[in-house]
């Protein structure tokens, strides 16, 4: 089986890594590519999934691309692994609309400038976070007072074909991930679970499950949409 390449963007740079253990069926030649993302709290085992996911989703993806929540068309930072996410004090309000807006263009140009040519040449993308994040978790950012404005913007940030929500009791969740308080784990699980039950692309995963059971959930959907995918085309 023919290695595949993996383009991750941890910190503004695309950085080739080799892979060859992906499983499943093969795609038809030419085929479109496929745009996910996953939302989640810490400690509802997003970062094992995407580890799974890199590795366990079908061959027939000439490239594969992973972006922390921003496509980084400005470039990024590199931060390393979050331990106190809410660790630094918010920006005053001017400020954290500046950052919205600085945020929402990252995300509109990186759309046309380095997602959708993944996705036009086959490739998968999976972002791991997105603009919704923002409503779910201000505080990472640093911001405050933002919700409003990311509400109104939202609906112009382009989006993948399937959003994956995990969701699990915010207890659960503190066990795992003790950083943030119980409080507020129970209020972004709210917000969380308002977006998966609001339909259209969003689908609501347990991560209370086992990582198999999640990985295999979220193949299984990934799965019928390239096949229903394909079936349309096959009709026409």
């Amino acid at each position: 089986m023919a290695k595949q390449r993996l383009f991750i963007i941890p910190d503004g740079r695309v950085i080739p890594v080799n892979s060859s253990n992906s499983t499943g069926g093969e795609r038809a030649p030419g085929a479109r590519g496929i745009c996910i993302a996953l939302l989640g709290s810490d400690g509802s085992g997003k970062s094992t999934l995407l580890a799974r996911l890199q590795t366990d989703l079908q061959p027939g993806f000439p490239t594969r691309l992973l972006i922390h929540f921003r496509p980084g068309i400005f470039g990024k930072k590199s931060t390393g692994a979050v331990t106190d996410p809410h660790g630094k004090p918010p920006r005053n309000i001017f400020l954290s609309w500046l950052k919205v807006g600085y945020y929402f263009a990252d995300h509109l140009l990186g759309w046309f400038f380095v997602v959708r040519p993944v996705i036009k040449r086959g490739g998968l993308v999976i972002f791991d976070r997105n603009f919704d994040d923002l409503l779910v978790d201000e505080r990472r950012y640093r911001l405050q007072g933002t919700n409003g404005l990311t509400r109104c913007l939202r609906g112009m940030v382009p989006t993948g074909e399937r959003i994956f929500v995990l969701c699990a009791p915010a207890q659960v969740l503190h066990q795992r991930k003790p950083e943030l308080p119980l409080a507020e784990l129970e209020r972004q699980q709210a917000v969380l679970r308002r977006l998966a039950e609001s339909g259209g692309r969003y689908r609501l995963v347990d991560a209370t499950k086992s990582a198999d059971e999640v990985a295999g959930i979220v193949r299984a959907e990934i799965d019928a949409l390239l096949s229903a995918r394909g079936e349309s085309r096959n009709q026409t």
